[in-house]
């Protein structure tokens, strides 16, 4: 016959279990001890830190460590986003470290768990949680405005930055009338400002910077554009061309006045 002793207390425990087999009627008995280890601790999970705040779209990395004195065969888990599943692991051995990555598609707070369960069915579970935000927009200073200049000597100095990369300068007049796109890698560019053909007077320019992941950077500017400077008058070449007619009847008149004078006074004394 066989005798069940109660479960034990206690986490990982130990009990001695007799059992004792014989034929009735006869003499003759069989005793057996064995030993059975009662597992009531969940394995050891360890989740490593991951950062408080993510970026939209970028992969993110969940490391993960379990082991479990009592296990048997491997401790099973699961890796869940928000409570979907998004992949299952298996620590084949004590302390083994899995890895896996995760990326969020949605702005907000976001919930990470893994969850172990090692061969007696005792369940372990590490929680994170982690605020998904768009990425970061470029970086856009003016650093100098060429200020009551004519178009031809227009220019702006401007600092760019982003560790993903410029994808495109764009400067335009408000109204959109005008537009000029520029090639910009990161650090300090002047941009001329002649290919926008503005009119002399006022302007309000908008800069527009995108980096490769798409976000933006924007600002508003003004500036005065001086009218270029009148040409000089032309002067009529003398030699192997005459004088314009109007020209020759005031040279005739001044001399002629000349002589005048010079009767009226008489020969010199």
């Amino acid at each position: 016959m066989s005798h069940l002793l109660p479960r034990p207390a206690g986490t990982l425990a130990s009990a001695n279990i007799t059992l004792v087999a014989g034929i009735k009627g006869e003499g003759n008995w069989s005793v057996t001890t064995a030993t059975a280890i009662v597992d009531r601790a969940a394995p050891t999970l360890l989740l490593r830190p991951t950062p408080p705040v993510w970026t939209l779209g970028e992969p993110l990395a969940i490391v993960a460590e379990a082991s479990d004195g009592g296990a048997v065969v491997s401790v099973q888990a699961n890796h869940t986003r928000d409570g979907t599943r998004l992949a299952n692991l298996t620590f084949a051995r004590n302390g083994d470290v899995w890895s896996s990555t995760v990326t969020f598609d949605a702005r907000g707070n976001h919930t990470l768990a893994v969850r172990a369960r090692d061969a007696a069915g005792n369940v372990a579970t590490q929680v994170r949680h982690v605020f998904a935000r768009p990425v970061p927009p470029p970086t856009l200073r003016i650093l100098n405005v060429t200020e009551n200049a004519t178009l031809e000597q227009a220019s702006l100095r401007l600092l760019v930055e982003d560790p993903l990369g410029i994808a495109s300068l764009t400067v335009a007049t408000t109204d959109g009338m005008h537009v000029v796109t520029v090639a910009s890698p990161n650090g300090t560019l002047v941009v001329p400002l002649a290919d926008l053909r503005l009119a002399p007077g006022n302007h309000s320019l908008d800069v527009l910077v995108v980096n490769n992941a798409g976000s933006r950077s924007n600002a508003t500017l003004r500036l005065a554009i001086l009218a270029p400077p009148a040409p000089p008058p032309e002067v009529a070449a003398i030699e192997g061309k005459e004088a314009p007619a109007g020209l020759a009847s005031l040279v005739l008149a001044l001399a002629i006045a000349v002589l005048a004078t010079a009767r009226r006074r008489g020969p010199r004394q």
